[in-house]
Formats: structure tokens, sequence, C-alpha cells
């Protein structure tokens, strides 16, 4: 489930409820940012292509990395 929150009123601008099959950070090009958004997800959205994306429209996140796994 990807969901938007409007800062100045806490309530959701825009749910995105997917299926299970759907992975979260493929739905998560279609969310309607505006310059200024700030983004905190989890290490799963550490897909640089969705970074680039969110920096190229001037939108602030903060993403977990990923850990290596040896």
């Amino acid at each position: 489930m990807n969901t938007l929150l409007d800062y100045d009123g806490n309530l959701p601008a825009y749910v995105n409820n997917i299926d299970g099959k759907t992975a979260d950070n493929k739905e998560a090009y279609d969310i309607p940012l505006l310059k200024g958004s700030v983004i905190v997800a989890d290490r799963f959205y550490n897909d640089f292509s969705l970074l680039n994306v969110w920096g190229s429209k001037k939108v602030f996140f903060v993403v977990r990395h990923k850990e290596s796994v040896i």
C-alpha cells in the first residue's frame, strides 16, 4: 500500500492499495508528488531509477540502505 499524506491536514491525499503480486516500488512511480514533498520509505524502495525520478521532481527522500548479504 502506498499512501501520500497531506502534511497540513494529516489526511491521506492519495492511497494506492495493490495486490500482493505487484511490487510496491513499481507502483511508487505513479504517486502524484509535488515539488518539495518528503518521502520516507523502507529498504524496498532503494531503487536508483525511482530515486532519480523523485530527485528530478525536486522531492526530498529518506530511504534506508539495503544491507549486503554475504
